[in-house]
């Protein structure tokens, strides 16, 4: 009796297609966790902890991926170092791009425009906070509301006030504005 053998051109199509659903599940798991958006205002501890997440939840389909497959790579040391020198790898360099992106930011440059709407005490400290944090790389480009018993007081303050609600449709077309901060009080018509 002759046994079927398979190719070697086999197990590299079956090895290719393996890793390709790992990696589109890896790509998955980072959109379903939010890593690949903007983490401005997230902390370092929170955004390292997602990773580890990430790390674990991956770890734990390619467990299931080298069960299925039979993949003779994957045991207890292949799976936990994995899972260690990838949690270290994302969290070092997304630690490294929060280090270059904050110096980059105090040069002036990534900066995300904003205006914020409502002139309240609310929005008056979130700009504060903001103007406390260039890091962040935040630029308010100023502030949208109707006129109301409390707006002589905030002119004083020096922020620039570029309309009212009904121009806020106008001034969007008309300028480069990356983030509304709606800063009205709850109790607002609006």
């Amino acid at each position: 009796h002759s046994f079927p053998t398979r190719r070697s051109s086999d197990l590299k199509i079956h090895n290719f297609l393996v890793i390709g659903l790992l990696f589109l599940s890896w790509q998955l798991i980072f959109y379903v966790v939010g890593i690949h958006r903007s983490r401005r205002l997230g902390s370092r501890a929170q955004e390292s902890f997602d990773i580890l997440k990430v790390t674990t939840i991956a770890t734990f389909l390619l467990l299931v991926a080298g069960f299925i497959f039979k993949m003779d790579i994957v045991n207890k040391t292949f799976l936990f170092t994995f899972w260690g020198v990838s949690s270290l790898l994302l969290i070092g360099s997304r630690l490294l791009l929060r280090y270059v992106l904050k110096k980059a930011r105090l040069k002036g440059h990534n900066l995300r425009h904003m205006i914020i709407v409502g002139t309240g005490e609310r929005s008056k400290k979130f700009a504060e906070k903001i103007c406390q944090r260039p890091e962040l790389g935040y630029h308010i480009a100023g502030f949208v509301d109707d006129p109301w018993k409390g707006l002589e007081q905030f002119k004083s303050t020096g922020w620039k006030i570029l309309g009212n609600l009904d121009q806020l449709q106008e001034i969007l077309k008309h300028q480069v504005i990356d983030e509304v901060i709606i800063g009205l009080p709850m109790k607002s018509k609006y």
